[in-house]
């Protein structure tokens, strides 16, 4: 729930704790992974 938190209040983020460039590279790989997925599954409905 912490990086639901700091992805919405990016104010909030100290960036110099190393958890949270951790919880960044999380974030951007979460939405890389979904992409991938999304598509997958949109181009398996289409044919």
């Amino acid at each position: 729930m912490a990086s639901v938190n700091r992805f919405f209040n990016a104010n909030e983020v100290d960036p110099i704790s190393i958890l949270e460039h951790f919880d960044t590279a999380e974030q951007i790989v979460g939405v890389i992974i979904l992409t991938i997925f999304t598509g997958v599954i949109a181009r398996k409905i289409i044919r």
